[in-house]
């Protein structure tokens, strides 16, 4: 089980307050570059999803430009989707994280996917992964109690684990 530290939810401001990316940005690459420093085994750089959705995220394109060569840490990045995972092999990283919800509520409120399309992009996005060389990480999260659905029961947990 590997250590997995990341600033993808440390900066937040508000979306309509563009003035402030630039800076954050720039915050976000020190700060990366900073975890690496520490000796940890991977930094989860952030998200390549859309700045409109998760405005914190905006820039992690440009965090993947920068970083440092010479370090022990690997350099990941969360791939909600697809075009998620071209822009992180555009951008140069090789470790990517899916995460897929547990249950169908907090999968369509954070994803807009339904549960079955989400396991066959997973499916999809973990055979091309592998051809290509890119280390793929998938997190299962809310296995245990859902923020709309209450407790996930086991089952359901085992079979999803299962599948992937």
């Amino acid at each position: 089980m590997g250590v997995h530290i990341g600033p993808e939810s440390v900066f937040t401001f508000d979306q309509n307050d563009r003035s402030r990316w630039g800076r954050i940005c720039k915050q976000r690459i020190a700060l990366v570059k900073a975890l690496a420093d520490t000796g940890v085994p991977e930094v989860e750089i952030g998200s390549f999803v859309s700045p409109k959705a998760v405005p914190q995220m905006a820039g992690t394109d440009r965090i993947a430009q920068s970083l440092p060569q010479a370090t022990a840490a690997q350099f990941s990045a969360l791939v909600p989707n697809r075009k998620g995972f071209d822009l992180a092999l555009a951008a140069g990283i090789k470790t990517h994280a899916i995460a897929i919800s547990a249950t169908e509520s907090m999968n369509q409120n954070n994803i807009r996917m339904n549960l079955p399309d989400t396991f066959a992009m997973a499916d999809e996005l973990i055979r091309e992964g592998n051809a290509r060389g890119v280390d793929i990480h998938v997190y299962l999260a809310v296995a245990f109690e859902c923020p709309f659905e209450g407790r996930v029961p086991l089952s359901t947990v085992l079979q999803q684990a299962e599948s992937l």
